[in-house]
């Protein structure tokens, strides 16, 4: 049986930012399908998705079956008006989606956030994508606040602990 061979193309929260490699979520995910999947981290701490609509190219050269798509929260950080984030994304997945390359676009939702949460819906929505909403699943509490015990002293990175969540997260969607 041939191996997915997965994508991973995002920011920090992909890349594993203040953590080992064995202990980021793509790793992570790897291990988790127990040698079907490959996984490809091109994740880059501090990218928007400018940054990644940049780094399209390579990431399309990699002919992955799956990318899991995860930018949009240093656009926010960085006051990106949403609806040029929103057509980058919409530029970075329709480009996959004509290699024929299955997208999951990885969403994140923050208190006051709603803008963002309905650009991923639409995004998804056009380009036939898989919606995974919020990356942060799992790692906060139920009024929305994260919880600091899968979180970096940042308060914004998850840690070990977090990133095994956001795997097993992924793991579920891929399965």
């Amino acid at each position: 049986m041939k191996k997915k061979k997965i994508l991973c193309f995002g920011d920090s929260i992909t890349e594993g930012y203040m953590v080992s490699d064995e202990n980021s979520w793509p790793y992570l995910l790897e291990e988790l399908s127990e040698g079907r999947v490959e996984t490809i981290n091109q994740g880059v701490s501090g990218d928007t998705t400018l940054d990644g609509l940049h780094r399209l190219g390579h990431a399309l050269d990699t002919a992955p079956d799956i990318a899991i798509v995860e930018f949009g929260i240093n656009d926010l950080f960085s006051m990106v008006p949403v609806e040029q984030a929103e057509l980058n994304l919409s530029i970075i997945t329709e480009k996959f989606k004509e290699t024929g390359t299955e997208v999951i676009l990885a969403g994140f939702s923050l208190h006051g956030s709603n803008r963002w949460d309905e650009m991923y819906a639409r995004v998804s929505e056009k380009h036939s994508a898989i919606l995974y909403p919020d990356i942060f699943n799992g790692l906060k509490y139920t009024d929305g606040g994260f919880n600091k015990k899968f979180f970096l002293p940042d308060g914004v990175h998850p840690n070990e602990h977090g990133y095994a969540i956001i795997a097993a997260n992924m793991f579920r969607i891929i399965s």
